[in-house]
Protein backbone atom coordinates (compact mmCIF):
# COMPACT_ATOMS: atom_id res chain seq x y z
CA UNK A 1 0.00 0.00 0.00
CA UNK A 2 1.27 3.39 -1.26
CA UNK A 3 2.54 6.26 1.76
CA UNK A 4 -0.95 7.82 1.37
CA UNK A 5 -2.88 5.10 1.43
CA UNK A 6 -1.18 4.13 4.48
CA UNK A 7 -1.63 7.63 6.15
CA UNK A 8 -5.64 6.99 5.77
CA UNK A 9 -5.55 3.48 7.64
CA UNK A 10 -3.45 5.43 10.52
CA UNK A 11 -6.39 7.88 10.86
CA UNK A 12 -8.55 4.67 11.91
CA UNK A 13 -5.84 2.80 13.65
CA UNK A 14 -5.69 5.57 15.68
CA UNK A 15 -9.20 5.33 16.77
CA UNK A 16 -9.25 2.05 18.00
CA UNK A 17 -9.85 1.12 21.72
CA UNK A 18 -6.57 -0.40 23.45
CA UNK A 19 -8.73 -2.71 25.99
CA UNK A 20 -8.98 -5.42 23.53
CA UNK A 21 -5.80 -7.11 23.82
CA UNK A 22 -6.56 -8.86 27.02
CA UNK A 23 -10.17 -10.22 25.96
CA UNK A 24 -7.66 -11.48 22.91
CA UNK A 25 -5.26 -13.77 25.03
CA UNK A 26 -8.15 -16.89 25.38
CA UNK A 27 -5.29 -19.72 25.43
CA UNK A 28 -8.18 -22.16 26.07
CA UNK A 29 -10.53 -20.62 22.98
CA UNK A 30 -10.50 -22.84 19.75
CA UNK A 31 -11.34 -19.38 17.56
CA UNK A 32 -11.55 -15.58 18.26
CA UNK A 33 -13.96 -14.01 16.71
CA UNK A 34 -12.90 -10.63 14.83
CA UNK A 35 -16.41 -9.91 13.62
CA UNK A 36 -19.87 -11.90 12.63
CA UNK A 37 -21.45 -8.34 11.67
CA UNK A 38 -24.71 -8.78 14.07
CA UNK A 39 -23.99 -5.19 15.97
CA UNK A 40 -25.41 -2.10 14.04
CA UNK A 41 -22.21 -0.50 15.21
CA UNK A 42 -19.71 -0.61 12.67
CA UNK A 43 -17.16 -2.21 15.19
CA UNK A 44 -15.09 -5.54 15.64
CA UNK A 45 -15.25 -7.83 18.48
CA UNK A 46 -12.00 -6.58 18.78
CA UNK A 47 -12.15 -2.84 19.98
CA UNK A 48 -11.70 -1.74 16.11
CA UNK A 49 -12.93 -0.21 13.32
CA UNK A 50 -14.34 -1.83 10.48
CA UNK A 51 -14.50 1.44 7.64
CA UNK A 52 -14.38 1.40 3.65
CA UNK A 53 -11.08 3.76 3.02
CA UNK A 54 -10.00 5.13 -0.35
CA UNK A 55 -6.30 5.47 -2.08
CA UNK A 56 -7.48 9.39 -2.88
CA UNK A 57 -10.38 10.69 -0.85
CA UNK A 58 -10.74 13.34 -3.33
CA UNK A 59 -11.74 11.24 -6.21
CA UNK A 60 -15.36 11.09 -6.08
CA UNK A 61 -15.16 8.46 -9.20
CA UNK A 62 -13.63 5.57 -6.86
CA UNK A 63 -15.02 4.24 -3.51
CA UNK A 64 -15.40 1.62 -1.14
CA UNK A 65 -18.99 1.40 0.20
CA UNK A 66 -19.98 -1.03 3.29
CA UNK A 67 -23.46 -1.54 4.64
CA UNK A 68 -24.84 -4.61 7.11
CA UNK A 69 -27.83 -6.53 5.77
CA UNK A 70 -29.47 -9.91 5.58
CA UNK A 71 -28.11 -12.19 2.63
CA UNK A 72 -29.80 -11.78 -0.58
CA UNK A 73 -29.22 -15.29 -0.73
CA UNK A 74 -31.18 -16.16 2.19
CA UNK A 75 -27.86 -18.87 3.28
CA UNK A 76 -26.61 -16.98 5.93
CA UNK A 77 -28.43 -16.27 9.58
CA UNK A 78 -28.33 -12.67 10.77
CA UNK A 79 -26.53 -9.86 8.98
CA UNK A 80 -23.64 -9.89 6.39
CA UNK A 81 -21.31 -7.63 5.45
CA UNK A 82 -21.94 -5.77 1.88
CA UNK A 83 -18.62 -4.07 0.31
CA UNK A 84 -19.74 -2.32 -2.98
CA UNK A 85 -16.15 -1.06 -4.57
CA UNK A 86 -15.14 1.03 -7.32
CA UNK A 87 -11.39 1.54 -8.69
CA UNK A 88 -11.99 2.93 -12.21
CA UNK A 89 -11.14 6.20 -11.81
CA UNK A 90 -12.37 9.43 -13.89
CA UNK A 91 -9.10 11.25 -13.01
CA UNK A 92 -6.74 12.09 -15.77
CA UNK A 93 -3.75 12.54 -13.69
CA UNK A 94 -1.97 11.10 -10.51
CA UNK A 95 0.31 12.33 -7.81
CA UNK A 96 3.37 10.45 -7.37
CA UNK A 97 6.15 11.30 -4.75
CA UNK A 98 9.81 12.26 -5.29
CA UNK A 99 12.48 12.97 -3.02
CA UNK A 100 13.94 16.45 -3.56
CA UNK A 101 17.95 17.47 -3.39
CA UNK A 102 17.34 18.69 0.32
CA UNK A 103 15.52 15.31 1.06
CA UNK A 104 12.16 16.63 1.48
CA UNK A 105 8.93 14.86 -0.10
CA UNK A 106 7.57 16.32 -3.02
CA UNK A 107 4.28 15.36 -5.07
CA UNK A 108 5.09 15.09 -8.90
CA UNK A 109 1.71 15.42 -11.06
CA UNK A 110 2.18 12.76 -14.65
CA UNK A 111 -0.57 14.49 -16.86
CA UNK A 112 -2.52 12.78 -18.62
CA UNK A 113 -0.76 12.89 -22.66
CA UNK A 114 1.73 10.93 -21.37
CA UNK A 115 -0.98 7.98 -21.24
CA UNK A 116 -1.56 7.68 -17.19
CA UNK A 117 -4.48 7.77 -15.30
CA UNK A 118 -4.89 7.58 -11.54
CA UNK A 119 -3.94 5.21 -9.74
CA UNK A 120 -7.36 3.98 -7.74
CA UNK A 121 -7.30 1.31 -5.20
CA UNK A 122 -9.74 0.91 -2.27
CA UNK A 123 -10.80 -1.62 0.47
CA UNK A 124 -12.56 -2.44 3.75
CA UNK A 125 -10.50 -2.02 6.76
CA UNK A 126 -11.00 -4.38 10.37
CA UNK A 127 -8.89 -2.98 13.30
CA UNK A 128 -7.68 -5.53 15.61
CA UNK A 129 -5.92 -3.15 18.97
CA UNK A 130 -2.80 -4.58 19.17
CA UNK A 131 -4.61 -8.19 19.37
CA UNK A 132 -2.27 -11.06 20.27
CA UNK A 133 -2.55 -14.09 17.80
CA UNK A 134 0.54 -16.30 18.69
CA UNK A 135 -0.64 -19.67 19.00
CA UNK A 136 -3.54 -18.76 16.08
CA UNK A 137 -2.49 -20.98 12.89
CA UNK A 138 -5.29 -19.58 9.98
CA UNK A 139 -7.44 -16.68 9.43
CA UNK A 140 -11.07 -17.76 8.21
CA UNK A 141 -14.03 -16.15 6.92
CA UNK A 142 -17.03 -17.02 4.82
CA UNK A 143 -17.33 -14.84 1.24
CA UNK A 144 -19.02 -14.78 -2.45
CA UNK A 145 -19.33 -12.48 -5.12
CA UNK A 146 -22.52 -10.91 -5.93
CA UNK A 147 -23.75 -12.51 -9.87
CA UNK A 148 -25.67 -9.94 -10.50
CA UNK A 149 -23.39 -7.02 -10.04
CA UNK A 150 -20.19 -8.62 -10.28
CA UNK A 151 -17.20 -9.05 -8.65
CA UNK A 152 -13.41 -9.82 -8.67
CA UNK A 153 -12.07 -12.83 -8.34
CA UNK A 154 -9.31 -11.61 -6.56
CA UNK A 155 -8.57 -9.17 -3.97
CA UNK A 156 -5.45 -8.12 -1.86
CA UNK A 157 -5.60 -9.44 2.01
CA UNK A 158 -3.62 -7.81 4.06
CA UNK A 159 -2.42 -7.55 7.52
CA UNK A 160 -0.75 -4.97 10.01
CA UNK A 161 1.10 -5.75 13.14
CA UNK A 162 4.25 -4.58 14.86
CA UNK A 163 4.25 -1.57 12.85
CA UNK A 164 4.91 -3.69 9.59
CA UNK A 165 2.56 -4.80 6.65
CA UNK A 166 2.39 -7.67 4.54
CA UNK A 167 -0.45 -8.82 2.46
CA UNK A 168 -1.05 -11.74 -0.33
CA UNK A 169 -3.44 -12.36 -3.42
CA UNK A 170 -6.65 -14.00 -2.53
CA UNK A 171 -7.98 -15.72 -5.85
CA UNK A 172 -11.30 -17.80 -4.72
CA UNK A 173 -14.26 -15.40 -4.88
CA UNK A 174 -16.98 -17.34 -6.50
CA UNK A 175 -21.00 -16.69 -6.64
CA UNK A 176 -21.72 -18.98 -3.94
CA UNK A 177 -20.61 -18.74 -0.15
CA UNK A 178 -17.47 -20.40 1.07
CA UNK A 179 -15.07 -20.74 4.23
CA UNK A 180 -11.79 -20.01 3.36
CA UNK A 181 -8.82 -20.64 5.96
CA UNK A 182 -5.70 -18.40 5.18
CA UNK A 183 -2.83 -20.05 7.35
CA UNK A 184 -1.00 -16.87 9.65
CA UNK A 185 2.45 -18.47 8.53
CA UNK A 186 1.78 -16.55 5.12
CA UNK A 187 2.14 -12.63 7.02
CA UNK A 188 4.20 -13.79 10.11
CA UNK A 189 7.73 -13.58 8.51
CA UNK A 190 6.77 -9.80 8.31
CA UNK A 191 4.12 -8.40 10.96
CA UNK A 192 5.03 -9.02 14.52
CA UNK A 193 1.37 -11.52 15.38
CA UNK A 194 2.23 -10.58 19.24
CA UNK A 195 0.71 -6.40 18.54
CA UNK A 196 -1.43 -7.25 15.30
CA UNK A 197 -3.50 -4.18 14.16
CA UNK A 198 -5.51 -4.67 11.66
CA UNK A 199 -7.04 -7.13 8.69
CA UNK A 200 -7.55 -5.22 5.44
CA UNK A 201 -9.60 -6.21 2.13
CA UNK A 202 -7.54 -4.31 -0.74
CA UNK A 203 -9.38 -4.03 -4.49
CA UNK A 204 -6.06 -2.50 -6.46
CA UNK A 205 -4.89 -4.13 -10.50
CA UNK A 206 -4.80 -7.15 -9.72
CA UNK A 207 -8.69 -7.17 -9.25
CA UNK A 208 -10.01 -8.78 -12.58
CA UNK A 209 -13.41 -6.75 -12.61
CA UNK A 210 -12.80 -3.02 -11.39
CA UNK A 211 -16.58 -2.68 -9.86
CA UNK A 212 -18.22 -4.91 -8.51
CA UNK A 213 -20.12 -6.09 -4.88
CA UNK A 214 -18.40 -8.73 -2.45
CA UNK A 215 -19.94 -10.20 0.80
CA UNK A 216 -17.86 -11.35 4.11
CA UNK A 217 -19.27 -13.02 6.93
CA UNK A 218 -17.70 -14.46 10.02
CA UNK A 219 -14.17 -13.49 10.37
CA UNK A 220 -12.13 -14.92 12.91
CA UNK A 221 -8.75 -16.80 13.88
CA UNK A 222 -8.54 -20.62 14.62
CA UNK A 223 -6.17 -22.56 16.45
CA UNK A 224 -6.61 -25.26 14.02
CA UNK A 225 -7.63 -27.99 16.45
CA UNK A 226 -11.81 -28.54 16.12
CA UNK A 227 -12.26 -26.93 12.76
CA UNK A 228 -13.24 -29.00 9.36
CA UNK A 229 -11.23 -27.43 6.79
CA UNK A 230 -13.22 -29.30 4.42
CA UNK A 231 -15.61 -26.90 2.14
CA UNK A 232 -19.06 -28.71 0.96
CA UNK A 233 -17.31 -30.86 -1.85
CA UNK A 234 -19.53 -32.00 -4.66
CA UNK A 235 -20.35 -35.52 -5.78
CA UNK A 236 -20.99 -37.05 -8.95
CA UNK A 237 -22.68 -40.71 -9.53
CA UNK A 238 -21.18 -42.34 -11.93
CA UNK A 239 -23.38 -44.85 -13.82
CA UNK A 240 -21.68 -47.69 -15.29
CA UNK A 241 -22.57 -48.88 -19.01
CA UNK A 242 -22.83 -52.10 -20.86
CA UNK A 243 -22.34 -50.12 -24.06
CA UNK A 244 -19.41 -47.37 -24.17
CA UNK A 245 -19.36 -44.75 -26.78
CA UNK A 246 -18.10 -44.10 -29.49
CA UNK A 247 -15.22 -41.34 -29.54
CA UNK A 248 -16.30 -39.44 -32.40
CA UNK A 249 -16.68 -35.93 -31.21
CA UNK A 250 -20.93 -36.60 -30.96
CA UNK A 251 -22.55 -36.75 -28.29
CA UNK A 252 -25.43 -38.34 -28.89
CA UNK A 253 -24.78 -41.43 -26.78
CA UNK A 254 -24.73 -40.19 -23.66
CA UNK A 255 -28.34 -39.98 -22.08
CA UNK A 256 -27.90 -42.32 -19.22
CA UNK A 257 -24.45 -40.33 -17.99
CA UNK A 258 -23.78 -38.72 -14.72
CA UNK A 259 -24.29 -34.68 -16.15
CA UNK A 260 -23.08 -31.73 -14.62
CA UNK A 261 -22.66 -27.79 -15.08
CA UNK A 262 -20.18 -25.38 -15.41
CA UNK A 263 -21.44 -21.52 -15.52
CA UNK A 264 -19.73 -17.97 -15.10
CA UNK A 265 -22.21 -17.60 -11.40
CA UNK A 266 -21.03 -20.90 -9.30
CA UNK A 267 -17.81 -22.14 -11.05
CA UNK A 268 -15.60 -18.91 -11.95
CA UNK A 269 -12.05 -19.68 -10.66
CA UNK A 270 -10.03 -16.93 -12.62
CA UNK A 271 -10.80 -14.05 -15.09
CA UNK A 272 -13.86 -12.45 -16.23
CA UNK A 273 -16.88 -13.55 -17.97
CA UNK A 274 -19.90 -12.52 -19.36
CA UNK A 275 -23.66 -14.76 -19.24
CA UNK A 276 -23.54 -18.55 -19.94
CA UNK A 277 -23.33 -17.59 -23.92
CA UNK A 278 -19.83 -16.22 -23.07
CA UNK A 279 -18.72 -19.68 -21.92
CA UNK A 280 -20.53 -22.60 -20.03
CA UNK A 281 -20.47 -26.31 -20.18
CA UNK A 282 -21.99 -29.12 -19.33
CA UNK A 283 -20.14 -32.66 -18.76
CA UNK A 284 -21.03 -36.16 -19.05
CA UNK A 285 -19.69 -39.47 -17.01
CA UNK A 286 -19.88 -43.15 -17.68
CA UNK A 287 -17.50 -46.15 -17.07
CA UNK A 288 -16.82 -49.90 -17.12
CA UNK A 289 -14.47 -52.31 -16.64
CA UNK A 290 -11.83 -50.89 -19.04
CA UNK A 291 -12.29 -47.22 -19.30
CA UNK A 292 -13.60 -44.30 -17.43
CA UNK A 293 -15.47 -41.90 -20.38
CA UNK A 294 -15.50 -38.28 -20.29
CA UNK A 295 -17.41 -36.10 -22.49
CA UNK A 296 -17.96 -32.48 -22.56
CA UNK A 297 -20.25 -29.39 -24.13
CA UNK A 298 -18.64 -26.12 -24.37
CA UNK A 299 -21.11 -22.97 -25.21
CA UNK A 300 -18.31 -20.66 -26.17
CA UNK A 301 -19.08 -17.18 -28.11
CA UNK A 302 -15.71 -16.89 -29.81
CA UNK A 303 -13.36 -19.77 -30.37
CA UNK A 304 -9.36 -18.27 -30.01
CA UNK A 305 -6.82 -21.78 -29.88
CA UNK A 306 -2.95 -20.69 -30.37
CA UNK A 307 -1.26 -22.90 -28.72
CA UNK A 308 0.49 -26.44 -28.79
CA UNK A 309 1.42 -29.01 -26.45
CA UNK A 310 1.86 -27.88 -22.64
CA UNK A 311 0.84 -23.90 -23.96
CA UNK A 312 -3.18 -25.20 -24.76
CA UNK A 313 -4.48 -24.41 -21.47
CA UNK A 314 -3.36 -20.87 -22.41
CA UNK A 315 -6.59 -20.78 -24.90
CA UNK A 316 -9.77 -22.24 -25.54
CA UNK A 317 -9.66 -25.59 -23.86
CA UNK A 318 -11.03 -28.26 -21.81
CA UNK A 319 -8.67 -29.72 -18.56
CA UNK A 320 -9.27 -32.75 -16.31
CA UNK A 321 -7.84 -32.98 -12.63
CA UNK A 322 -8.11 -36.62 -11.38
CA UNK A 323 -6.81 -37.91 -8.39
CA UNK A 324 -7.48 -41.48 -8.42
CA UNK A 325 -6.64 -42.37 -4.91
CA UNK A 326 -8.76 -39.77 -3.61
CA UNK A 327 -6.05 -38.06 -1.13
CA UNK A 328 -5.51 -35.18 -3.20
CA UNK A 329 -3.84 -33.67 -5.84
CA UNK A 330 -0.53 -33.22 -5.57
CA UNK A 331 0.89 -30.93 -8.34
CA UNK A 332 3.38 -32.81 -10.93
CA UNK A 333 2.49 -35.92 -8.44
CA UNK A 334 3.55 -39.00 -10.84
CA UNK A 335 0.28 -40.66 -9.52
CA UNK A 336 -2.19 -37.78 -10.16
CA UNK A 337 -3.64 -36.67 -13.70
CA UNK A 338 -3.44 -33.36 -15.18
CA UNK A 339 -5.13 -33.75 -18.93
CA UNK A 340 -5.75 -30.64 -21.62
CA UNK A 341 -7.96 -30.93 -24.60
CA UNK A 342 -7.94 -28.53 -27.13
CA UNK A 343 -10.59 -28.73 -30.04
CA UNK A 344 -8.63 -27.13 -32.42
CA UNK A 345 -5.16 -25.35 -32.37
CA UNK A 346 -2.79 -24.11 -35.04
CA UNK A 347 -1.93 -25.45 -38.20
CA UNK A 348 -2.34 -28.50 -38.80
CA UNK A 349 -6.14 -27.23 -37.20
CA UNK A 350 -7.04 -30.92 -35.21
CA UNK A 351 -7.76 -31.89 -31.60
CA UNK A 352 -5.40 -32.05 -29.63
CA UNK A 353 -3.94 -33.48 -25.78
CA UNK A 354 -1.71 -33.09 -23.38
CA UNK A 355 -0.50 -34.89 -20.26
CA UNK A 356 0.98 -32.18 -17.72
CA UNK A 357 2.20 -34.05 -14.76
CA UNK A 358 4.67 -36.69 -17.13
CA UNK A 359 4.95 -34.06 -19.99
CA UNK A 360 4.04 -36.17 -22.88
CA UNK A 361 1.25 -36.87 -25.52
CA UNK A 362 -1.14 -40.29 -23.91
CA UNK A 363 -0.84 -42.50 -26.70
CA UNK A 364 -4.73 -43.35 -27.67
CA UNK A 365 -4.37 -46.54 -25.76
CA UNK A 366 -4.33 -44.58 -22.80
CA UNK A 367 -6.40 -41.32 -23.61
CA UNK A 368 -8.57 -41.71 -26.58
CA UNK A 369 -10.04 -38.29 -27.45
CA UNK A 370 -11.97 -36.42 -30.02
CA UNK A 371 -13.32 -33.21 -30.72
CA UNK A 372 -15.68 -31.12 -33.02
CA UNK A 373 -16.49 -27.58 -33.74
CA UNK A 374 -20.35 -26.64 -33.60
CA UNK A 375 -22.18 -23.00 -33.61
CA UNK A 376 -21.39 -21.45 -30.55
CA UNK A 377 -18.85 -23.80 -28.99
CA UNK A 378 -17.60 -27.25 -29.36
CA UNK A 379 -17.72 -30.92 -28.17
CA UNK A 380 -15.23 -33.34 -26.52
CA UNK A 381 -15.57 -36.53 -25.95
CA UNK A 382 -13.19 -38.70 -23.96
CA UNK A 383 -12.16 -42.29 -22.65
CA UNK A 384 -9.08 -42.78 -20.14
CA UNK A 385 -7.92 -46.46 -19.61
CA UNK A 386 -7.83 -47.58 -15.86
CA UNK A 387 -4.18 -48.59 -16.44
CA UNK A 388 -3.40 -44.96 -16.86
CA UNK A 389 -4.81 -44.04 -14.17
CA UNK A 390 -3.48 -46.69 -11.81
CA UNK A 391 -6.27 -47.98 -9.91
CA UNK A 392 -8.41 -51.25 -10.55
CA UNK A 393 -12.41 -49.67 -10.31
CA UNK A 394 -15.30 -51.37 -8.43
CA UNK A 395 -18.85 -49.97 -7.55
CA UNK A 396 -18.34 -47.38 -4.60
CA UNK A 397 -15.23 -46.44 -5.51
CA UNK A 398 -14.42 -42.31 -4.88
CA UNK A 399 -12.40 -40.81 -7.81
CA UNK A 400 -11.46 -36.65 -6.74
CA UNK A 401 -11.91 -35.19 -9.96
CA UNK A 402 -12.65 -32.18 -11.99
CA UNK A 403 -13.31 -30.62 -14.88
CA UNK A 404 -12.46 -26.88 -15.72
CA UNK A 405 -12.86 -25.12 -18.83
CA UNK A 406 -10.84 -22.02 -20.02
CA UNK A 407 -11.54 -19.60 -22.17
CA UNK A 408 -10.04 -16.99 -24.50
CA UNK A 409 -12.07 -14.31 -25.81
CA UNK A 410 -10.67 -11.45 -28.27
CA UNK A 411 -13.56 -9.25 -29.61
CA UNK A 412 -15.71 -9.24 -26.04
CA UNK A 413 -13.23 -7.40 -24.00
CA UNK A 414 -13.36 -10.66 -21.28
CA UNK A 415 -9.78 -11.66 -22.77
CA UNK A 416 -9.69 -14.70 -20.18
CA UNK A 417 -11.64 -16.83 -18.16
CA UNK A 418 -11.61 -20.39 -16.27
CA UNK A 419 -14.51 -22.21 -15.18
CA UNK A 420 -13.66 -24.62 -12.57
CA UNK A 421 -16.07 -28.01 -10.82
CA UNK A 422 -14.35 -28.01 -7.41
CA UNK A 423 -10.90 -27.45 -6.69
CA UNK A 424 -9.84 -26.27 -3.23
CA UNK A 425 -6.19 -25.52 -2.11
CA UNK A 426 -5.23 -27.31 1.17
CA UNK A 427 -4.43 -24.46 3.66
CA UNK A 428 -1.91 -27.29 5.18
CA UNK A 429 0.24 -28.17 2.37
CA UNK A 430 1.06 -25.33 -1.01
CA UNK A 431 1.22 -27.86 -3.88
CA UNK A 432 -1.83 -30.19 -2.20
CA UNK A 433 -5.77 -29.67 -3.84
CA UNK A 434 -8.79 -31.14 -2.93
CA UNK A 435 -11.19 -31.78 -5.78
CA UNK A 436 -14.80 -33.15 -6.08
CA UNK A 437 -15.58 -36.68 -6.18
CA UNK A 438 -17.14 -39.03 -8.39
CA UNK A 439 -18.55 -42.60 -7.04
CA UNK A 440 -18.65 -45.41 -9.47
CA UNK A 441 -22.14 -46.56 -9.17
CA UNK A 442 -24.12 -49.52 -10.98
CA UNK A 443 -26.49 -48.76 -14.07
Amino acid sequence: MSRSGRAVLAVLAAAVLSTAREAAAMPDKPALLLADFESPAMETLLGGTIAGWKRDPTDSSQHCDLALESDPLKERNGTVLRIDYDIKSDKTTYQTPTISESGAEDVKLIPSDVGFHSMAYAGAYFGLADVDLRGYRYLAFSVRGDADAGFTRVFKLEMQGGGRTESILFDKVTGEWKRHFVPLVRFSSVVDLEHMNAVVIVFDQNATRQQGRIYIDDIFFSRGRDVDFRPSVPLAMVPKTDSAPLVDGSLDEWSGAAKFELLPSGHLESGQAGDDKDVSAKVMLLWDDERLYFAIHVRDNELVCLKKDSGIHQSDSVELFIDPQGDGLEWDNASDIQLAFSPTCPPPAQSQIWSYFDKRIPTLQEVDYAAQIIKNGYDIESSISWKFLGVQPMRGMRIGFSSAVNDTDIKDGTLRAKLNWFMAKDPRAEQKFGLGWIELAER
